[in-house]
């Protein structure tokens, strides 16, 4: 994900810095595509323009809520939700003027407010759609203006959760996930799940949840042209219909946990300005963090600015998110959660300054003030830095997850508490492809920790994978060495790495020898399919040391393993990786590309990219593509910045893999 625009650096001394993973334009979320669709005709869409208008109960008072340009497909549904009403339009295009528009809308809140109608009209005039319910007697009007027909960019994404079979579903407590099979939401969903369920229990159960029914959330693999997406943050919600949207695949991935939260919001308490709406449904979600350096650096939004739903939008969107999280979470806390919800359920863009003070007793200035005293007093316990950075971990963003601990490091009191989270540091920093700073890490998190301490040999397990891959051979040994000094459970792993080690320094015969034997006595699935494939392509490159029988044997018990690993690790995509090279050393190609391709789809780290792009490049080279096989080395080089990723993509620039492995037996035809 590292080639995406969600991921940049983050530099905690700027406010805005701090992005969060889910802060794009739609027009990017179209970058990844569905090669299997069609692409569009030209003059397939009508830029519509859509308007929404709140009128007092007394018609002295009208505002704008609600102002949107929508590229509506031709001849299909689409839909879309502004302000406190689902919309569905189908429009049709008669002539090079006239167009039909069926029109179908449902307000959310206590008393819902349906209307559907159809309009017969030309280009440049409006239809409305008049007094639609509100709250205290208000009144909503939407305006619907077709500018012109265009031609939608071909972004092929056809996708439509409103038609069956387009998406399969699992459930869990809470949700229906949905998702398309062979997207990356259909390997992710597990993870999808834990982070949906881990966000919504607690807000359930702080928030005194009892409606009935689950969310239907859509992991869409892209940005559908039928949706209305949000121009933010590239999500939709229906809350009539308890549905929720998200972008998710690797250049984009939807706030799925704030999406899901909102969209129950909405359907149990009704429409509010997003200040509110959004603002609550980030209560567990930890803005304080980016709310926190605005008021250091002196760079918050006014509130009085983002009250409406038009000035809101209008504001800087990461940070409008961030201090209605914080704000809100804010008034809950100091005033309680019912007198929130009075605010919640009589404001509306018209009355909500005045609701605010009604309710308050304080005008929006004056709480303001409270809200910046609280942040500058705030001392955020260990917890919610690490909470939140795991949430961004989850969604592939190692970046902001470094950004939130490395901040965590200037509240801890203590060595201790610096130790706890310079242990959730380490891995992100390995992650993100940050060697010297995760071995740095690591080395002080052994040093320090106690011999009782059960992670302290993992600590220097991954000492010695780091010093690897930085090319210190010579002390990665060492490490390893000691490893099994430390820890007789660990024997396995140091013989295989210090195999690795042996590779690397060039001496074949020792890493033979050494994964030959952890072959005889390995119990360990993992270790297994890693010895072999190793040693399958050592004994399998023609050469000093080629063994075209004993490569076969490797490859086939780690083949096996592989099989194994794969059944009960759905999502992972190194243990595809560990198969995919299995099959390349028994000739299988088509299920060598399968497995590999499937690796490097479901992969995020440069490491590890790197090994399935050199993998890949390995079967190109083998079945006699050289071309592709270079442009395969090249990815590598510029993706994985270890010495050992550099050494091996460098080799097989130079000159074409090959293998030699004896051909597996075929199966004996069973006799009738």
């Amino acid at each position: 994900m590292k080639s995406s625009t969600i991921f940049k650096k983050h530099t905690p001394t700027r406010a805005l810095g701090v992005a969060l993973v889910w802060i794009t334009l739609v027009s990017s979320l179209a970058v990844a595509q569905d090669k299997s669709a069609a692409s569009y005709d030209s003059n397939d869409a009508v830029e519509m323009s859509v308007k929404v208008h709140l009128r007092s109960a007394d018609s002295s008072k009208t505002v704008l809520v609600e102002d949107r340009i929508w590229n509506i497909p031709l001849d299909k549904r689409f839909s879309g939700f502004l302000a406190n009403m689902s919309v569905e339009l189908n429009v049709e295009r008669t002539d090079s003027i006239h167009l039909n528009m069926k029109v179908f809308l449902t307000t959310v809140g206590s008393r819902p407010d349906s209307r559907t109608r159809r309009f017969n009209y030309e280009l440049g005039l409006p239809a409305k759609i008049p007094n639609l319910r509100g709250k205290e007697g208000a009144t909503y009007e939407i305006t619907f203006a077709p500018n012109r027909f265009v031609t939608l960019d071909t972004i092929n994404c056809e996708y439509n959760h409103r038609d069956s079979g387009w998406f399969s579903i699992d459930p869990t407590a809470n949700f229906d996930l949905h998702f398309v099979k062979n997207s990356l939401g259909d390997y992710h969903w597990n993870k999808m799940k834990e982070l949906l369920e881990s966000e919504y229990r607690p807000f359930k159960k702080g928030f005194d949840i009892t409606h009935p029914g689950k969310i239907h959330y859509y992991l869409y693999p892209c940005a559908t042209p039928t949706v209305a997406w949000d121009p933010r943050f590239g999500f939709a919600i229906d809350p009539t219909r308890s549905q929720a949207l998200g972008v998710y695949n690797h250049d984009y991935m939807a706030p799925a946990h704030l999406i899901s939260i909102l969209t129950q919001v909405m359907r149990i308490y009704g429409h509010a300005p997003p200040l509110l709406a959004e603002g609550i449904s980030s209560y567990f979600y930890f803005f304080d963090f980016e709310a926190m350096s605005a008021v250091r650096d002196s760079a918050i939004i006014p509130l009085k600015s983002i009250l409406t739903t038009q000035g809101y939008y209008s504001a800087d969107p990461i940070l409008a998110t961030a201090e209605a999280g914080s704000f809100c979470r804010f008034l809950a806390d100091t005033y309680g959660i019912d007198r929130f919800r009075s605010l919640y359920k009589a404001s509306d863009d018209l009355n909500i300054e005045d609701k605010i003070k009604e309710i308050y007793q304080a005008d929006i200035d004056e709480l303001e003030g409270q809200w910046v005293r609280y942040l500058l007093q705030l001392r955020p316990a260990k917890s919610r830095f690490t909470k939140r950075a795991r949430l961004e971990g989850a969604g592939n963003n190692i970046d902001m997850a470094i950004t939130v601990m490395q901040s965590a490091l200037t509240w801890d009191s203590t060595f201790a508490d610096t130790l706890v989270t310079l242990a959730e540091l380490a891995p992100y920093y390995s992650e993100a492809g940050e060697y010297e700073i995760a071995l740095r890490t690591n080395e002080t998190l052994f040093a320090r920790a106690d011999a009782r301490n059960p992670k302290r040999t993992f600590f220097l397990l991954r000492v010695g994978y780091l010093q690897s891959l930085l090319g210190d051979y010579d002390a990665a040994a060492e490490s390893y060495r000691s490893l099994k000094e430390l820890d007789s459970s660990l024997t396995g792993a140091s013989d295989f790495n210090l195999a690795r080690l042996d590779i690397f320094s060039g001496d074949t015969a020792a890493a033979i020898d050494k994964l030959q034997e952890l072959m005889e006595v390995t119990t360990n699935q993992v270790l297994m399919a890693e010895a072999g494939i190793t040693l399958g392509m050592l004994l399998g490159v023609p050469g000093k040391y080629n063994d075209p029988s004993g490569a076969l044997e490797a490859f086939e018990r780690a083949e096996s393993s592989g099989r194994f690993i794969v059944k009960n690790s759905p999502g992972d995509g190194v243990s595809r990786y560990r198969l995919g090279v299995a099959y390349l050393g028994l000739g299988s190609n088509d299920l060598a590309s399968d497995y590999l391709s499937l690796a490097l789809f479901l992969e995020f780290r440069p490491r590890y990219l790197g090994r399935e792009l050199v993998a890949l490049g390995n079967l190109a080279d083998i079945q006699g593509n050289r071309k592709l096989a270079l442009e395969y080395y090249r990815r590598a080089d510029s993706l994985d910045n270890s010495v050992p990723g550099k050494n091996a993509s460098a080799i097989w620039l130079k000159r074409p893999f090959k293998l030699k492995v004896k051909k597996p037996a075929s199966p004996k035809k069973k006799s009738k």
